[in-house]
């Protein structure tokens, strides 16, 4: 048999431990709910379903959406940085890059983009350029 003292102090562990095992379970069930498949309600009315982090092949969101693209100051000179540019308008390079593009796929929450051995990073929700970076020769 459990007894649960009258006092204030062992009331309030109690409930903390309590209210911590239902937090658990709780986080426990939305992970497991974000494991489930997604489904997208499309322009046309249709529903699809999404591909919650795999590989997508769905190149032509970008490019229809190719004018909601911008980027942060921070990402501006991180780019320079990383590719040693001097333009002053880095995201009409970027643009650029995008429009003649050798591959273009998107894993997870970014899209990837390969032109002219750059590899660019934007993000899928806001458009947004993250980052580029030369992409490494490899030796066969």
């Amino acid at each position: 048999m459990i007894h649960i003292r009258e006092d204030r102090r062992y009331q309030r562990v109690f409930t903390a431990l309590f209210v911590v095992k239902i937090a658990r379970v709780e986080h426990a069930a939305h992970e497991h709910r974000d494991r489930a498949p997604r489904m997208r309600l499309e322009k046309d009315g249709t529903l699809t379903k999404e591909n919650t982090g795999g590989t997508y092949d769905d190149s032509n969101v970008l490019i229809e959406n190719i004018d909601r693209i911008h980027i942060t100051e921070l990402g501006i000179e991180r780019i320079k940085r990383n590719l040693g540019l001097e333009s002053a308008d880095i995201l009409a390079w970027c643009i650029t890059k995008i429009k003649c593009s050798d591959s273009l796929t998107r894993k997870g929450k970014n899209w990837y983009v390969y032109a002219d051995a750059v590899a660019i990073t934007i993000n899928v929700n806001s458009y947004t350029v993250i980052t580029a970076h030369k992409i490494k020769e490899t030796r066969i």
